[in-house]
């Protein structure tokens, strides 16, 4: 759920995800330290990945979300198999 609130958030090329934790964790109707966690996990396994932090410069220094992007590029090591 906390992935798909980051989709529903990105532009079409997966880009540009900077809503706030606790904006995902109502959306995914979690804990915001859910929302850490499984950001960080998707992170350590390359789902997501940091993006373009200057997008949110114009935030106060306490109040910035760190900006993603969606790892859309990545396949499965499945998905290289070709079909027999």
């Amino acid at each position: 759920m906390v992935l798909l609130a980051m989709a529903y958030h990105a532009d079409p090329r997966g880009d540009n995800v900077f809503p706030h934790q606790s904006t995902i964790a109502t959306m995914a109707r979690c804990s915001v330290r859910t929302v850490g966690r499984r950001l960080a996990a998707m992170e350590a396994r390359g789902v997501i990945v940091r993006g373009d932090q200057r997008l949110v410069e114009h935030l106060g220094r306490g109040h910035r979300p760190v900006v993603w992007r969606l790892a859309l590029e990545r396949r499965r090591p499945s998905d290289n198999l070709s079909p027999p």
